[in-house]
């Protein structure tokens, strides 16, 4: 995804993203029409009856103070925390309108919609068509998203102030900000990561001072083990996101 925004900025066309804060996705995923579309693709039948299995007959209960309630069943959603969980919510989203304008960026219950454009009017317009497309397959499917959390970002090398204009999103407007948070990295209007940088620093250098008990010089831990320990805790956060 950033390789193709960065593409386009190097011939001065600027990107307008829509990054789609998908509701619970995890919990919403309808049981039923999971089962279907696992049918609907041919997977094997015993491999579904498994699946529908392990669904099925989960419940939940709510405790306000020493008091519990009844048990409920669960008709929708994917036990989180579980390996099978993001599998199962891709197969399931799996058949999203392919846009006819835009490009669809997906990982796990990240969804953004991005599209490059010199007019500003031209990224407003296949945005909110492509926008409309996805938002009748969501509502098919029982998929809510936040238009309150859904923001947008455009990208222009020359960080100019005027921005398209808004999208609607089943009747909200979507804000246009500076920056947003994806998959773990800041992402700016230019596309420079400096602010992801200076988080990395941050927290490396926290985890740093949190360590320097055992990382310091009167520490008695051999000089193997803290390099094991900077490698495996401290490095990884200075460098998240250093591919990109």
């Amino acid at each position: 995804m950033t390789e193709d925004i960065k593409d386009k900025l190097n011939i001065s066309t600027p990107t307008g993203a829509k990054f789609l804060d998908v509701k619970k996705a995890f919990d919403k995923v309808w049981h039923h029409g999971l089962i279907y579309k696992l049918k609907r693709e041919q997977f094997p039948r015993k491999l579904v009856n498994i699946i529908q299995i392990y669904l099925h007959g989960r419940t939940f209960r709510v405790r306000i103070g020493d008091k519990l309630s009844k048990g409920k069943e669960v008709n929708a959603g994917v036990p989180q925390g579980s390996v099978v969980g993001p599998l199962l919510y891709n197969i399931y989203t799996a058949d999203i309108p392919t846009p006819d304008k835009c490009k669809l960026a997906q990982f796990a219950d990240n969804t953004e919609l991005y599209i490059s454009r010199r007019m500003k009017s031209a990224v407003q317009k296949g945005l909110q068509e492509d926008l409309q497309r996805i938002r009748k397959y969501f509502e098919t499917w029982k998929i809510k998203v936040n238009p309150n959390n859904t923001v947008g970002v455009y990208f222009d090398h020359r960080n100019r102030e005027r921005k398209p204009p808004e999208v609607i999103y089943n009747g909200h407007p979507i804000a246009w900000e500076k920056k947003t948070k994806y998959l773990g990295v800041i992402m700016d209007g230019n596309l420079k990561f400096r602010t992801q940088i200076l988080e990395n620093i941050k927290k490396a250098r926290q985890m740093q001072a949190y360590l320097n008990p055992l990382l310091n010089e009167e520490s008695r831990m051999s000089i193997e083990n803290k390099m094991k320990i900077i490698k495996t805790i401290i490095i990884p956060g200075l460098t998240y996101g250093g591919e990109i």
